[in-house]
């Protein structure tokens, strides 16, 4: 659930973060190309801004929320939970740390500006129901002169219980200071050890 959370929400998390825009990410403009192991790609069937003239911050967030998570995202979740043993927590932990990936990525490209990243997350999150927000949490680190976001994660995905699957860099099977040491040799430009 994260990876297809990460994928679809965010060019409309960025968009909204960097530029105010809301971007239609509703599902019947998404579009999925599957592969053998889940999805190959996706895209939106008309890249288009929602008209949000007249409306206030507030207004185009609650937008963005109720498009990403009401309309998309939770009604896929619960389709898979009746389809699969996943729980709501397990699921709903997919969506969260699929929507704090978009800032965590770009927190760490080149230029970013991790002040407008980290607060657009908190935003977001603040306008999430409250069970996204105690899934896990965004931390900031520092390495020399790199900076970033990334998220600790308080529900497992189980990818490592695939025939093909290991642990996820942000796998709550680990602890705190592990993941923050991953995190850390990310910034440092090191790979992570699973």
């Amino acid at each position: 659930m994260a990876v297809y959370a990460g994928t679809v929400t965010a060019p409309a998390l960025l968009a909204w973060a960097l530029y105010g825009v809301v971007l239609d990410v509703r599902p019947e403009n998404v579009a999925l190309r599957l592969g053998d192991h889940g999805f190959k790609a996706v895209a939106l069937r008309r890249p288009q801004l929602v008209d949000v003239s007249g409306m206030t911050e507030s207004e185009r967030l609650g937008l963005l929320v109720n498009q990403v998570l009401d309309d998309h995202l939770f009604p896929l979740a619960d389709a898979m939970r009746v389809r699969s043993r996943a729980s709501k927590r397990q699921l709903n932990g997919g969506i969260a740390q699929g929507c704090a990936a978009a800032f965590g990525a770009a927190s760490r490209l080149p230029g970013a500006d991790v002040d407008v990243l980290q607060r657009a997350h908190d935003e977001f999150l603040a306008a999430c129901p409250q069970e996204l927000g105690r899934l896990g949490e965004m931390v900031r680190l520092a390495e020399g002169d790199r900076e970033g976001l990334f998220y600790l994660r308080r529900t497992c995905c189980l990818f490592y219980t695939a025939d093909h699957g290991e642990k996820c860099a942000s796998c709550c099977l680990d602890s705190v200071e592990d993941r923050v040491a991953n995190y850390r040799r990310i910034l440092a430009g090191g790979a992570i050890p699973h």
